[in-house]
């Protein structure tokens, strides 16, 4: 029994699961359709608004449309990379798209880039892709999808949130230890009593005491002086 045919039925389902349905594939959900600016429509994946149906991919039309009659015709008002289509409409060439009104080559997920906007994998995805240490890739709280599309992680925005709540919560405990300290100490100098790090009264108060002390160990001595003569007067 011949298994390649089989075989080639298997490697083409593994194709299309890893990468989605291509243009005019079936389809159930938006995330089936894996060719770039399509989604689905009636259980069929179709080029999305502003996008033209090119072979098997899906060209970036200007908003308003464009009309022309020769690629030159574009070029001047989309740059060189544009085109002229069949039915009379500018549009970018096939993996390009538009970015401030001139069209751009599409740089895919993993890609070398140099600036935020040549990395595309939609015009549903700009805000989830961006030229991090030149590659493209997936924005935080966003991860890889179908090979070359972003989607949104909620696990990792979830994550970030649990770390700037320690955060905040660590700052409050800062503020309120410190608004503590300064109550404790306000009230030790309102009643006389601040104690320093050691744990010894003020100088003040240490040389108060000395002199008291001082005076008491004169008078002992006197006393003891006056012991002796009338000792020896007996």
């Amino acid at each position: 029994m011949d298994l390649r045919p089989l075989s080639l039925v298997f490697i083409c389902v593994l194709i299309e699961r890893s990468q989605g349905s291509a243009l005019h594939g079936s389809c159930l959900t938006n995330d089936d359709c894996g060719t770039i600016d399509t989604y689905c429509r009636n259980q069929t994946c179709v080029c999305r608004e502003n996008f033209s149906v090119w072979y098997d991919s899906c060209v970036q039309t200007p908003s308003p449309p464009l009309r022309c009659s020769k690629k030159h015709e574009c070029h001047s008002k989309l740059g060189a990379r544009s085109m002229c289509t069949k039915k009379g409409l500018c549009t970018c060439k096939p993996f390009h798209h538009l970015h401030q009104g001139q069209c751009v080559k599409n740089r895919d997920l993993h890609d070398n880039c140099e600036h935020d906007h040549q990395c595309y994998c939609g015009a549903d995805c700009e805000d989830k892709i961006a030229c991090i240490h030149k590659s493209c890739s997936c924005k935080p709280g966003h991860k890889p999808y179908r090979i070359r599309r972003c989607i949104h992680d909620p696990v990792i925005v979830e994550e970030a949130n649990v770390t700037v709540v320690s955060t905040t919560t660590r700052e409050h405990h800062f503020e309120q230890t410190t608004a503590l300290y300064a109550e404790q100490k306000y009230i030790e100098q309102s009643i006389g009593k601040t104690v320093d790090k050691e744990g010894f009264v003020e100088p003040s108060v240490r040389l108060a005491s000395t002199s008291s002390s001082n005076v008491l160990v004169s008078f002992g001595r006197y006393f003891i002086v006056l012991i002796v003569l009338a000792t020896f007067k007996l």
